[in-house]
């Protein structure tokens, strides 16, 4: 139990990127990309929805990567 009464998160991150706008996108996405767990933590329902059903795509020129992180808001 943590100081609030209510159970640990089982999953532990290597990141947990607060704000994830363009910015913290790209950077989690680039955690992400050199094998880092990464939690974006979003103030928008939907669009943590949407990271969290989709991932993240970088483009570089050419090249397009995909990655996998955790989204969610706040409250979660």
């Amino acid at each position: 139990m943590n100081n609030k009464g209510q159970p640990k998160m089982a999953n532990t991150w290597d990141y947990t990127i607060v704000g994830a706008g363009a910015v913290g996108c790209v950077i989690g996405a680039q955690l992400a990309r050199l094998g880092k767990t990464v939690q974006l933590i979003n103030g928008t329902r939907a669009t943590a929805d949407a990271v969290q059903a989709h991932g993240l795509r970088l483009r570089f020129g050419d090249q397009v990567h995909s990655v996998q992180v955790r989204a969610c808001t706040p409250q979660e």
